[in-house]
């Protein structure tokens, strides 16, 4: 319960033990997310798997949380983005912990997304095919050369293309045919990353030859094999007790080796990236001229300061509240009209704001409507001025802000921009400070990536900046 010893100093402690090589960690919620952070990228950099089981992430698991031991549990996507920035491997139940890791122990880790899948149930290569799609691994076709050899090496009724299906009651001793063959030129094809062994339909002697073929196999590939079996230890030791002997995992289903094979192929790619990480340079101080005390600033003085960062803003011209207003010549049509006031953070529903202004004339004579209306909806707020914008047309319109999160401090938020926002929830979060691969990626991580994608080359919707 963390009286004394906290869960990241917990961690920090296995990361130095030499006789720890997997962490694996419930956690309902820590008072320090820097520290976690910490002890997570130190586990990284040791290469000792931090595997998490995080609970408290919804409202009521949070009240169930605060009861259990008193612990605030925070924002669960800001805890889904402090653990992909550090590398935690977060797992979802008490199962997926044990296969995870499991799959883990031997250190075999792929080098990409691609998997090969052999075995006699085509039932179950296809549970597993569903599952692995939806986790983004891949199952490429075969080289030429490994498909001679299957030809050459499996059943006459043998399916040879990725998922391999050899049939029932096998792998076994028969003229013409050669299993460990087979095996061993699956792994060795430059385009499989993984191999994932389907004995669904395996009897006690069947799994015993599998479990001696693997072994081999094992002794000279270095690429990940996940076994699929629900045979019980009473019923194959010797099958169980031979993959046991070569340290290959055994799973309980075959959506069970899909997920646990994502997750070795998440960390493997984890790894990837720290050792090509684009680290955060860090930035030039800008020290604006704020006002003192906690302030809310309006949208032209924080353009202002953005703009000091380096950041592109829209062209803008601040205008007077006057009974004669003095409009600027340079003004380039269409453009958007605003009041500024630190007192109102959403104009468009008080009928503050007016799109597509197309002229001098409709400029004018929007200034005098959009005050009438705001004095109408809010009387007692301080007005600025006017800020005429242009309109920009080639772009999506997106949120980016920062929340200072009690657990984790400083955190960017991204989404999708306008009402799509609440709409769509799909907003994702990096804690600062991060570099640019970090920005890349947060891009990525929505869902509506490629709603974005396709926006952007079919259409041009007009927005205000």
């Amino acid at each position: 319960n963390e009286s004394d010893i906290s869960a990241p100093e917990l961690i920090e402690s296995y990361v130095g033990d030499p006789e720890t090589r997997i962490i694996l960690a419930y956690l309902e919620g820590v008072s320090d997310g820097r520290a976690l952070m910490r002890a997570a990228r130190r586990a990284l950099a040791a290469r000792k798997p931090l595997v998490v089981l995080k609970a408290g992430n919804t409202e009521q698991g949070r009240r169930a949380a605060a009861s259990h031991t008193a612990n605030l549990t925070g924002d669960y996507n800001i805890y889904r983005a402090a653990f992909r920035q550090c590398g935690v491997l977060e797992v979802h139940d008490l199962d997926e912990a044990a296969d995870v890791t499991l799959c883990l122990l031997n250190g075999r880790l792929p080098a990409g997304r691609n998997v090969a899948v052999m075995g006699g149930s085509g039932g179950a290569a296809a549970l597993f095919s569903d599952q692995a799609d939806e986790l983004g691994l891949r199952m490429p076709p075969f080289s030429e050369r490994t498909l001679d050899v299957l030809k050459r090496s499996l059943p006459p009724l043998s399916s040879l293309k990725n998922p391999v299906d050899y049939t029932a009651g096998y792998p076994r001793s028969a003229p013409g045919l050669d299993f460990q063959r087979a095996f061993d030129a699956v792994l060795h094809d430059p385009g499989i990353d993984q191999l994932a062994v389907m004995f669904a339909a395996a009897g006690r002697s069947q799994l015993e030859a599998g479990g001696e073929l693997l072994g081999k196999a094992a002794t000279i590939s270095g690429k990940p094999i996940v076994v699929f079996s629900g045979m019980s230890e009473e019923i194959a030791p010797e099958g169980l007790g031979l993959l046991r002997k070569a340290a290959l995992p055994v799973l309980a289903s075959p959506k069970r080796v899909a997920v646990a094979m994502a997750k070795l192929t998440e960390y493997a790619m984890t790894l990837e990236r720290r050792e090509h990480a684009n680290e955060p340079k860090g930035a030039r101080v800008i020290r604006p001229q704020l006002p003192g005390g906690a302030a809310t600033l309006d949208e032209h003085e924080s353009k202002l300061i953005i703009a000091a960062a380096g950041v592109p803003v829209s062209r803008d011209w601040l205008i007077a509240l006057e009974a004669n207003p003095a409009v600027p010549t340079d003004i380039v049509f269409p453009v958007a009209v605003k009041i500024v006031s630190r007192d109102i953070a959403h104009k468009t529903d008080i009928g503050a704001v007016r799109l597509n202004v197309t002229d001098r004339a409709e400029l004018e004579a929007a200034f005098p409507e959009i005050v009438r209306n705001v004095r109408r909806a809010k009387p007692s707020a301080r007005l600025s001025g006017m800020l005429v914008s242009e309109m920009v047309t080639d772009g999506l319109e997106t949120i980016i802000g920062v929340v200072n999160d009690a657990v984790f401090g400083p955190v960017v938020a991204l989404g999708l921009g306008g009402v799509l926002v609440e709409a769509l929830k799909d907003v994702s979060y990096r804690i600062v400070p991060f570099g640019l691969d970090e920005a890349r990626a947060m891009i990525g991580d929505r869902k509506s990536t490629r709603l974005n994608s396709s926006h952007m080359s079919e259409s041009r919707m007009p927005s205000s900046a």
